[in-house]
């Protein structure tokens, strides 16, 4: 229900679980576990518990779903965090070696970018193009709400 919200929290440098298709026991459990809140457009999830970490997500257009998030829970965005995590799967990047990913990235890329980051789990690389400055510069609007 929430993919693409998933994708720009973890954008912006929050630690973001996602699933798809995942019961409610299930997602329940885990967010006990891991201390998470769970952010959800299912209105019965809420309803049936008493759940201590829930957040009705209203909107079915994820930047209103972002800032309802960030206003909600008192965020605030940290720039240093922005793409520090893979939008993927969640993992934190770690710098990489330029000349070890001369063949993995396209040449314009390579002889015009300086810093590399890899995720160590799928394995993608990544680096701050143009669109990092066009995801930083939305992420600032949809989120200035939302600072405590």
């Amino acid at each position: 229900m929430c993919g693409r919200l998933a994708r720009w929290l973890r954008i912006a440098g929050l630690d973001t679980a996602y699933r798809k298709r995942v019961s409610d026991g299930f997602l329940i459990g885990a967010a006990l576990r891991e201390k998470r809140v769970i952010l959800t457009r299912d209105t019965h999830l809420g309803a049936e518990r008493s759940l201590p970490f829930y957040l009705l997500i209203r909107s079915p257009f994820w930047e209103e779903q972002l800032a309802q998030v960030f206003t909600e829970l008192r965020l605030g965005l940290r720039e240093e965090l922005v793409f520090s995590r893979c939008c993927e799967c969640n993992q934190k990047l770690e710098p990489v070696e330029k000349e070890s990913i001369r063949d993995v990235v396209p040449p314009y890329v390579f002889t015009h970018q300086k810093n590399f980051f890899r995720c160590r789990v799928c394995d993608k690389i990544f680096w701050r193009g143009s669109h990092y400055l066009k995801a930083l510069e939305k992420l600032r609007r949809l989120t200035a709400t939302g600072r405590g």
